[in-house]
């Protein structure tokens, strides 16, 4: 029984992630999903959010923003095909405040009528990821 996984993450702009780990936690469509070495045959659109994975033969979790995309799992072999990808260490808090009180300005300028329903939508999706992410810093104790 085979105790780690081939992990690949791609993006359109480069293969981002190549590593043996031993589990994934990934923002599947549906909500939070997991896969474990001999995991079954499995496709799943991702959502926005956040995947994270442990390294083979180690502790050190590691953690990432991606923007979408989708999962394949075939034999012990995963792949990710995301939109984009962010580290966690490529994270800067003060850049996420300050979009975050500027998505929050957006939104409070909905109620005087300033911006549209799709505009209130991209900007409540906007301030989700931006959560997510300060969420990730402070998980992978960068926060």
């Amino acid at each position: 029984m085979n105790a780690n996984l081939e992990l690949e993450i791609v993006t359109a702009a480069e293969t981002a992630v190549k590593e043996l780990v031993t589990e994934i936690t990934i923002p599947a469509w549906n909500g939070q999903a997991g896969i474990l070495p001999n995991h079954l045959p499995y496709i799943v659109i991702l959502r926005a959010g956040e995947l994270s994975y442990r390294l083979f033969g180690g502790e050190k979790r590691l953690f990432c923003f991606i923007s979408g995309g989708f999962l394949e799992v075939n034999g012990n072999k995963v792949t990710v095909v995301a939109d984009a990808l962010e580290r966690a260490e490529e994270m800067r808090r003060p850049a996420l405040e300050a979009e975050m009180k500027e998505a929050e300005a957006r939104l409070q300028s909905a109620f005087g009528g300033a911006i549209g329903p799709e505009e209130v939508e991209t900007e409540n999706t906007r301030l989700n990821n931006i959560r997510t992410k300060l969420e990730i810093l402070k998980k992978a104790g960068l926060a």
